[in-house]
């Protein structure tokens, strides 16, 4: 029970945080602000992530660790491998998915920090292992069943999930000329590019 209402504590406190970093931007973040939008203390917060950048950390991991669930029950209702490899444009690039508000500002304030601070290169670095390792899976199931030939699963889901995170960008920065009808057309001919050859 112990256990359950740490995690329980946790599990608020990272959401407060999510949400106030993606409304805000990170650096004008502070502890302060993250407990006053979860209803505590600034000493609780602090009990259980001792320092913003453990509480950041942290909140960029799990935000990760639901988009990989979600992709992954995405993909269980798909069956043939090369449409499960597509299926990410057909919820990435929605602009009133309950994920977006946050999803997206967390993705990219993670990558700001990363360009100056190897322990947030890190969390983008699993991120980044776990999307390719994801769609690499795929890849090899599409290869096992004989739908998909002709490429390598390793480099192909590195491209995939390098087209994904590029046009996922432009289109969250910039929809009045990245359209949603434009990314999801250009990942999925991309994709049909990549590993689209069918026995």
């Amino acid at each position: 029970m112990k256990n359950q209402t740490r995690a329980s504590k946790e599990d608020h406190i990272i959401s407060a945080a999510q949400e106030i970093i993606a409304q805000n931007g990170g650096f004008l973040v502070t502890i302060e602000d993250v407990a006053k939008r979860a209803g505590i203390s600034k000493g609780a917060v602090l009990h259980y992530f001792p320092t913003k950048k453990k509480l950041f950390k942290e909140v960029f991991r799990r935000f990760f660790a639901q988009i990989f669930e979600r992709g992954r029950r995405e993909m269980a209702g798909v069956g043939d491998p090369l449409d499960k490899l597509k299926s990410f444009a057909d919820w990435l690039y929605v602009a009133d998915d309950p994920d977006l508000p946050v999803g997206y500002p967390l993705f990219f304030e993670c990558m700001h920090r990363a360009v100056n601070d190897e322990a947030f290169r890190d969390v983008f670095r699993d991120w980044i292992t776990g999307w390719v390792s994801m769609l690499e899976e795929v890849i090899q199931e599409g290869i096992s069943q004989g739908s998909i030939r002709g490429t390598d699963p390793r480099e192909a889901a590195m491209v995939i999930s390098a087209v994904y995170q590029g046009i996922a960008s432009r289109w969250f920065l910039d929809r009045s000329r990245h359209t949603t009808e434009w990314a999801r057309r250009t990942v999925k001919e991309t994709i049909d590019l990549m590993v689209g050859i069918r026995v």
